[in-house]
């Protein structure tokens, strides 16, 4: 097992699908990553040396925004949504679906468990 940004990536999976497992980071990132550290997409994660991975671990928090950042951001794009009361944050706040789902026939339990205001 390798931690990378206290993620544990499991030590049989080839370099770019484990780094999918950072929240935030996706296949073409992934693949970013791996052209920058001159490692192959298909390097096995159990051979990666620490000057690799501390050179991993650079530019996933100098280029990338992931993981804690990236919940944070999230969060605080929400919380705008909710206090400028538009109609997303509105959907937001009663835990409804966004961006324009059915919820006659679907959606059945959170519209069940809405919080009133």
């Amino acid at each position: 097992m390798v931690s990378l940004l206290s993620v544990n990536l499991s030590s049989e999976k080839k370099l770019g699908c484990a780094l999918t497992k950072i929240y935030g980071i996706n296949l073409a990132t992934a693949l970013f990553i791996c052209n920058r550290v001159n490692l192959p997409f298909n390097f096995s994660v159990h051979l990666l040396t620490s000057d690799k991975i501390r050179e991993i671990i650079s530019l996933i928090q100098n280029f990338i925004l992931c993981e804690f950042n990236l919940h944070k951001e999230v969060k605080s794009n929400i919380k705008f949504l909710i206090d400028i009361k538009c109609y997303k944050g509105f959907r937001h706040s009663l835990n409804l679906p966004v961006n324009g789902q059915r919820t006659h026939s679907n959606a059945k339990t959170c519209r069940r468990n809405k919080k009133f205001i």
